[in-house]
């Protein structure tokens, strides 16, 4: 099977990982439990929790804030990104610092 992993901002900068089956080559019971079954709900949510705590401790957006902006600055967008071979990063765009975004390699 294939997952797409699709980072999203909310509302109030809230991150979150939207999780999907692209392809899945299983038949029958199995077919029919991971595209519309408690078994492919929990593992899209599973895919979804794990990568998303794995962003929110590359990226700490509002850490690497100057002091005086940190209550009020939002995350206004989110997206991953092919930073080579073997490497994911994640760029966060925020709404004070355009075009310096927060970004973290993995």
């Amino acid at each position: 099977m294939e997952v797409k992993l699709t980072p999203v901002v909310e509302k109030a900068s809230v991150l979150k990982v939207v999780s999907e089956f692209s392809t899945i080559n299983a038949s029958g019971v199995m077919n029919e439990s991971l595209r519309s079954g408690v078994l492919g709900e929990e593992l899209r949510e599973k895919l979804s929790q794990g990568m998303l705590a794995i962003l929110e401790t590359g990226v700490k957006f509002h850490e690497t804030l100057p002091l005086a902006i940190r209550d009020i600055a939002t995350v206004q967008s989110a997206k991953f990104q092919d930073v080579g071979i073997g490497k994911l990063g994640a760029v966060l765009e925020d709404n004070w610092i355009s075009p310096t975004n927060r970004s973290a390699i993995w």
